[in-house]
């Protein structure tokens, strides 16, 4: 249950089907499997903490790292979920209790790898 209720509803009503873990959570995060509307694969990794501040920022600096195309990867930023996200430091935590959406961060895979088996 990684993924908050509100951030599977998120990630519904903006047409992705979320599909399993791929792999274990690791340190701060856990990947997901996902399809757009279109049946592309992609995945979805969301901080095991998101009310946690260092947490948050870790995801924010992955996202920018990645997103800057700084390091060699076949996962490419597609799309960022994050309210709040600019300034972990102030902004609120989310709250699964209030209902919140976490942060999240959709990637495509430049690769033809399947991430659905058939």
């Amino acid at each position: 249950n990684v993924i908050w209720p509100a951030t599977r509803h998120r990630l519904a009503d903006l047409g992705y089907k979320l599909g399993g873990p791929l792999g274990e959570p690791g340190g701060y995060g856990a990947v997901f499997a996902v399809m757009d509307g279109t049946n592309r694969p992609l995945v979805v990794k969301v901080p095991k903490n998101p009310e946690d501040r260092e947490s948050r920022k870790r995801h924010r600096r992955e996202c920018q790292v990645l997103s800057a195309g700084a390091i060699p990867t076949d996962l490419v930023p597609y799309f960022v979920h994050a309210e709040g996200f600019e300034a972990p430091d102030e902004a609120p935590a989310p709250s699964r209790e209030r209902g919140d959406v976490q942060p999240f961060l959709v990637m495509s895979r430049t690769s033809r790898r399947a991430i659905f088996p058939r």
